[in-house]
């Protein structure tokens, strides 16, 4: 599985909402370029957030920061899959609350679908900025 994500902006000022919205389809290969899309009825797809210490950068903690799933819609939406062009789609919602406390810096996140049939893939790994701090007075630095 692959995703296309329709916002690839992967800087994020602290505090501020973000919504994602994911394409999940097969993977692409050099006989199908243009793969069909992944029907997510009754799947669950589940985002999580850990931080990447910038003294090694390429091992996130362990420690989940941010947790969303598709159990609830307020955090991921998965959309009609019945409709052709949101078949394969699910919104990532970022609320304020899951950044303002957050230290600024390097994250890791990945999104994960378990099938109808409980079968488990990680669709998208990758890494975002968060900017900070939300006001000047935190540090005496320019806001975002």
């Amino acid at each position: 599985m692959t995703y296309d994500p329709s916002c690839d902006d992967k800087n994020l000022c602290r505090g501020d909402a973000r919504r994602y919205r994911l394409t999940i389809t097969e993977p692409k290969t050099g006989a199908v370029p243009n793969p069909p899309r992944i029907d997510l009825t009754n799947s669950r797809v589940i985002f999580e957030v850990k931080s990447q210490p910038e003294v090694n950068r390429l091992c996130p903690t362990e420690e989940v920061v941010i947790t969303k799933t598709s159990d609830d819609a307020n955090e991921i939406e998965v959309l009609d899959q019945t409709v052709p062009a949101t078949k394969g789609q699910c919104i990532i919602k970022l609320v304020a609350a899951d950044t303002e406390f957050q230290a600024p810096g390097t994250y890791a996140y990945s999104v994960k679908v378990v099938t109808a049939t409980g079968d488990p893939y990680t669709v998208v790994r990758g890494r975002f900025f968060l900017k900070g701090p939300t006001t000047a007075a935190e540090n005496m630095t320019p806001p975002c």
